[in-house]
């Protein structure tokens, strides 16, 4: 028998690639991603790179992570925003996105 035919079948979630993986796995990886989100401070090294307030993009980023979608944010949450304008969320959800990924690859250098 094979590793995962021994896994019950409610214990196995599928990975961004689609392929199955333990779910105490899938939660490691977040207790991680979630360390790293905690450790750096992505709103500060953001707004420094697009000349924008920290306070606008700590706001943008909350609402990135709550689902929002950046054309609802552009739309019907501008004055939580300040009017930012939908390249400039674009920027900073892709400048986010790059720095997740950033940090996450550092940490996988530092634990090998």
């Amino acid at each position: 028998m094979n590793e995962l035919e021994n896994i019950k079948k409610d214990e196995l979630t599928e990975n961004e690639a689609g392929a199955p993986e333990k779910a105490k796995d899938k939660k490691k990886k977040s207790v991680v991603e979630s360390e790293i989100v905690k450790d750096y401070d992505y709103a500060k090294k953001i707004a420094a790179e697009l000349n924008i307030g920290k306070q606008q993009t700590n706001v943008t980023l909350e609402l990135i992570r709550d689902g929002n979608t950046i054309p609802f944010i552009a739309r019907y949450r501008k004055e939580q925003t300040d009017n930012l304008d939908e390249t400039v969320l674009k920027d900073i959800y892709d400048r986010y996105e790059y720095l997740i990924k950033l940090m996450s690859r550092k940490d996988e250098v530092v634990r090998s």
